[in-house]
């Protein structure tokens, strides 16, 4: 049997998920492909491209959390930095990529949706890619969640520790479900 650490924010991430499920489900299940695809303005992301960014932005952390979970996680250079690289840097992305937006700034590529890969069934694609997200919480809780350290998708040089890094894709799940609900608030939406 595995040791658990009773990594306390674990808990409160699925409720998190299972919360987001249900309000994507509610808010965007039953809109035509036209609105989920609708932009409110040249440059702004449609519904379906907020749902999108998020699948595509956790993707990008499975292949760790995959070795976490396996038990094949081996850190790297820059994972073996001092504590207080690690601890700047979760920090401050906790903070900006939450679910507050407290300025907006523009996604690395790698995190970017593409038009020619949004599927026309992203609520039921989106609620999947939660589940699956959960389902990778719970397979890493026998981690202790602040001495394992992530590498961020995005540069080698960043890295931030398990725990910041589940806050970073609940908050940033969470900030972008808030943007699309925004989307489908603009007084031109188009309704039915």
């Amino acid at each position: 049997m595995s040791q658990s650490f009773h990594n306390v924010n674990v808990q409160s991430h699925r409720d998190k998920m299972e919360e987001l499920i249900t309000e994507v489900n509610n808010v965007f299940g039953d809109l035509s492909a036209q609105q989920l695809g609708w932009k409110p303005a040249k440059g702004q992301w449609s519904i379906r491209e907020c749902l999108d960014h998020i699948m595509t932005t956790n993707k990008q952390y499975y292949p760790q959390f995959d070795k976490i979970a396996e038990g094949r996680y081996e850190p790297t250079f820059w994972q073996k930095m001092p504590a207080f690289w690690h601890n700047f840097w979760g920090r401050q992305l906790v903070e900006y990529l939450g679910p507050e937006v407290k300025r907006k700034s523009k996604s690395p590529t790698v995190f970017k949706p593409t038009a020619g890969r949004l599927s026309q069934h992203i609520v039921k694609d989106f609620t999947d890619s939660l589940k699956l997200l959960t389902r990778k919480m719970i397979a890493m809780d026998h981690v202790n969640h602040t001495s394992v350290i992530i590498t961020s998708p995005v540069s080698r040089l960043v890295t931030y520790s398990l725990y910041d890094t589940l806050q970073i894709v609940v908050g940033h799940a969470e900030r972008h479900v808030n943007q699309a609900k925004r989307v489908k608030q603009n007084p031109h939406f188009p309704m039915g």
